[in-house]
């Protein structure tokens, strides 16, 4: 299911194990106030009912420390978002189109 796309729960204890092993001194970062890591996740697919207003709660603000967001998604990046938060993308699957690699990173 969409919901289990991307799991944070599995997402936090990795980006905990690589925090704590390769940026020690980075290890207030991303944190909310009460310790924990500061993720949020949002999974996308075609089938996805209004994405906006997903992605519209993927904005909102962010505590002192900072805040990690991920996107999973399946196609609906080719097709392009809208998010100010956003500053990287790791794609996953390939695709077989010049213009859609040139829409993936546009």
């Amino acid at each position: 299911t969409a919901a289990r796309f991307a799991d944070p729960d599995c997402f936090k204890a990795v980006l905990e194990q690589v925090q704590q092993q390769e940026f020690p001194e980075q290890a207030n970062r991303f944190r909310h106030s009460l310790g924990g890591l500061d993720v949020q996740v949002c999974s996308l697919t075609q089938s996805t009912k209004n994405p906006s207003a997903i992605l519209a709660r993927f904005e909102d603000p962010v505590g002192p420390n900072g805040r990690i967001r991920l996107i999973a998604s399946c196609q609906l990046i080719t097709e392009g978002i809208d998010t100010k938060s956003a500053n990287m993308l790791v794609p996953v699957s390939s695709v077989n189109s010049w213009v859609c690699s040139i829409q993936r990173i546009g």
